[in-house]
């Protein structure tokens, strides 16, 4: 049998568009999240440490777990693990697009416009790790801009959602349950993201806080493949 995680990968890679949804040809999203896990888990010590590695809880208190890529900065399959308590602190944009399934729980996905009409909404430019390490800093793009909501969607185990690179949103997980997702990302398309504050609101850690030990990362994978088997559609 091949490796499913290769199939998706070069999956999202042969695609011009933004990423899509997983190909209906893998199946079921849930029992493809549990082949990942599984195929993960029994990956070399080499491959563990380097995902362990790349993998970290964000400052908003959700954890990414890298269960995939073609590169550091290249196409990736991700599982975030959302507490009941962890949400968006701060609407943002990303340097890539994304399409989330939803395995465990709900989310709530909120997508903005910035109006230049008069506000108390400033818009900063976030440089990512390339950027940085070539000696880009944040930087005010716009201040005194108005948000404006242009969409809202909840969506539960099985439904999904993609979102183009360049796209303000914010997320707010289910404050009952939580929320687990499968998440394809595409290669950076753009070395910036973007964060919305309102005046005097600082900024939040948009990079790396705690990482994994490579122990805890398997032992995270096992569990989160356990919470999928009982939870499994018939």
């Amino acid at each position: 049998m091949g490796s499913i995680i290769q199939e998706i990968l070069y999956s999202l890679s042969s695609k011009k568009a933004e990423v899509a949804a997983l190909p209906s040809s893998l199946g079921d999203v849930h029992h493809v999240a549990i082949s990942v896990l599984s195929e993960v888990i029994a990956s070399s010590t080499d491959s563990l440490a380097r995902l362990a590695k790349a993998s970290y809880v964000h400052a908003n208190g959700f954890e990414k777990l890298v269960c995939g890529a073609t590169a550091p900065e290249g196409f990736k399959i991700r599982l975030h693990v959302w507490s009941a308590a962890a949400n968006d602190a701060q609407t943002h944009d990303h340097g890539w697009s994304f399409y989330s399934h939803i395995l465990l729980g709900s989310i709530s996905s909120t997508e903005y416009e910035v109006d230049t009409e008069p506000g108390a909404h400033s818009v900063y430019r976030i440089p990512n790790l390339r950027a940085r390490e070539a000696g880009a800093t944040l930087k005010c793009m716009q201040r005194n801009v108005s948000l404006r909501a242009s969409s809202q969607r909840t969506l539960t185990g099985g439904e999904g959602y993609g979102l183009p690179s360049n796209k303000l949103h914010r997320v707010v997980t289910s404050r009952a349950s939580g929320a687990v997702t499968l998440v394809l990302q595409s290669h950076h398309t753009q070395a910036y993201s973007h964060v919305v504050l309102t005046q005097g609101q600082a900024i939040a850690n948009a990079y790396p806080t705690k990482k994994f030990s490579t122990v805890a990362f398997v032992e995270r994978l096992i569990d989160l493949r356990q919470q999928l088997l009982e939870k499994r559609p018939d």
